[in-house]
């Protein structure tokens, strides 16, 4: 059986994934690690499991030959203002506004830390001995403890290269093709439809283009990543 890692970036769609597995992983007892920040990083579960998803980066792909990895990207601009949205109520004298997003922006105590995740993800791994010894909040706030990337255009494309990757508004060409791996490998399908997870109920505001363009100078590597999967996507739909 083909081992499956679903290679998940912060704040693109991996709720979604994760509530329509979770279920069938359990019922057909399929060895499964969805690695969550709340408790140790597990070698030995890694190399046990079949499927495994997380915010891990590529520490799972050192340690596994052949893995099939699924990784979706988002538009930089949206994505850094989900994250923005999602960590608004753990940082002091942040307003869910514009001013409020150049404010955390611009913040230097972390922000350096939130640009290019994307890419970040993509070319890295995750210091282990720090996740084995942080809470959950304090990953997040530090981004998983990234380490070892390259935000080069090479490395960055080769990384793409190297993974069933593809945007987040085109989210149904991954679906599928994680869809028919779960029915050729473990005999079940467990994605029925492709509903939205994480948006009901979220606060949203406006920004302008001048912010917009911003973000996208702060996140040049991410820029190149969304964009060259965009540009080759649509061979996967083939």
């Amino acid at each position: 059986m083909d081992k499956i890692y679903h290679h998940h970036i912060p704040r693109t769609s991996g709720q979604y994934i994760k509530r329509h597995l979770s279920g069938y992983l359990n019922t057909y007892n399929v060895p499964s690690y969805m690695i969550s920040g709340k408790r140790g990083l597990d070698k030995n579960q890694i190399l046990s499991s079949v499927f495994i998803s997380g915010h891990v980066s590529n520490y799972p792909n050192t340690l596994v030959e052949n893995l099939t990895t699924f990784c979706i990207l988002r538009d930089p601009v949206e994505r850094y203002i989900s994250n923005f949205l999602y960590f608004s109520d753990k940082f002091d004298g942040i307003t869910l506004d514009e001013f409020g997003l150049e404010k955390w922006m611009y913040d230097p105590s972390h922000s350096e830390k939130h640009f290019n995740i994307q890419a970040k993800s993509l070319t890295g791994t995750v210091d282990a001995d720090l996740w084995n010894s942080t809470d959950s909040d304090t990953k997040v706030v530090n981004n998983w403890f990234y380490k070892d990337y390259d935000l080069s255009e090479t490395s960055i494309k080769n990384s793409i290269d190297s993974k069933i990757c593809v945007s987040l508004e085109n989210r149904d060409i991954v679906i599928s093709k994680m869809q028919k791996a779960f029915v050729d490998n473990y005999g079940f399908a467990p994605f029925h439809n492709n509903y939205k997870v994480n948006t009901n109920g979220a606060p949203t505001f406006n920004i302008s283009e001048k912010t917009k363009n911003i973000i996208r100078d702060f996140h040049q590597a991410d820029m190149v990543a969304y964009e060259y999967v965009k540009s080759i996507e649509h061979k996967l739909s083939v």
